[in-house]
């Protein structure tokens, strides 16, 4: 397969997987900052300047909820709204209609198309999240279609690779941002406890909070970290990921599970291992913050292997 082709693949999962992190972390923002805002003064300030800087790197400035939410959601000048994502997914498809499916080149226009649509028409606050649960919706659909339309050749490893070092990525950022929540610290100044409601905020935020229910009788810090780091039964923690990333990379090559061809299988196959014999209180013991940077940066290294073997 041509490096490009591999590339377009890649990046196109990975954006679309992008845009439904998204449109799902401002769906559950907006609502959190309903749940606070009776409890807590100044919520909605601390919860959209953490948006802001989770998705953008840097903090939003004062424009008030509805026009930070718009931004992240429809506006196409904003590197990481989920309108900029989806357009990015669309391009790259563009490039490579022959290694899709044509059901999935049509979903993703559809997508694109009512995204555009919507940014164009007065917002509203019931038709933005209606939207954005459109997004989602129709990202599980890409998904779905994938599975049930395309072989399990190169091309569609190349897009689950995508799919799941953008999904760890993203779990551990939400875990590292919500963590350390402004919110947290101006509750327990205020005398209020809002850890169980946090907590659940954040398992929402990685599709997690029902799945962690059916498992756990209680919501506790340790559990919900453990859940999003080390479940390896649950398709969004950082441990299965990554599990999946060292199989399509290892299928691409035709190198045993046991052995390692190049550096983004080492790297992957040395994260799977530490994470699959890591202990939750370990974690949580040598400080929960450092720990994560440390996960980032691996799962960077891994992307950046990924690049070096494949598409250059």
């Amino acid at each position: 397969m041509l490096s490009r082709v591999a590339n377009s693949l890649f990046w196109m999962s990975r954006y679309l997987e992008r845009a439904e992190n998204t449109s799902r972390f401002l769906a559950v923002t907006h609502n959190y900052t309903q749940e606070l805002r009776g409890v807590l003064h100044g919520a909605t300030d601390h919860c959209w300047r953490v948006t802001g800087k989770l998705l953008a790197g840097e903090t939003p400035p004062d424009e008030g909820l509805g026009e930070t939410f718009r931004c992240f959601a429809f506006d196409q000048e904003t590197p990481a709204s989920v309108i900029s994502s989806v357009v990015r997914a669309r391009e790259n498809a563009r490039g490579i209609r022959d290694a899709i499916s044509t059901e999935m080149w049509e979903e993703l226009n559809v997508l694109h198309m009512r995204l555009h649509e919507e940014a164009g028409s007065p917002p509203t606050e019931a038709g933005e999240l209606s939207m954005l649960q459109r997004v989602r919706n129709a990202s599980h659909l890409f998904q779905g279609l994938r599975d049930n339309t395309m072989v399990r050749g190169d091309e569609w490893h190349f897009m689950m690779l995508g799919q799941y070092v953008e999904r760890a990525d993203w779990t551990a950022r939400v875990l590292e941002a919500m963590l350390s929540h402004p919110v947290l610290y101006a509750a327990a100044e205020a005398g209020h406890t809002i850890d169980t409601m946090h907590l659940v905020a954040t398992l929402r935020s990685c599709t997690a909070f029902e799945a962690f229910a059916r498992a756990e009788r209680t919501v506790t810090v340790e559990r919900a970290i453990e859940f999003l780091l080390l479940e390896a039964r649950f398709a969004r923690s950082v441990e299965f990921c990554v599990q999946e990333i060292g199989h399509s990379l290892h299928t691409l090559s035709g190198t045993p599970h046991d052995l390692f061809s190049n550096d983004a299988e080492q790297y992957s196959g040395r994260l799977v291992a530490e994470l699959r014999f890591a202990r939750i209180d370990e974690i949580i013991g040598r400080g929960i913050q450092g720990y994560l940077a440390e996960l980032l940066g691996k799962l960077q290294q891994i992307s950046s292997g990924i690049a070096r073997q494949y598409f250059r």
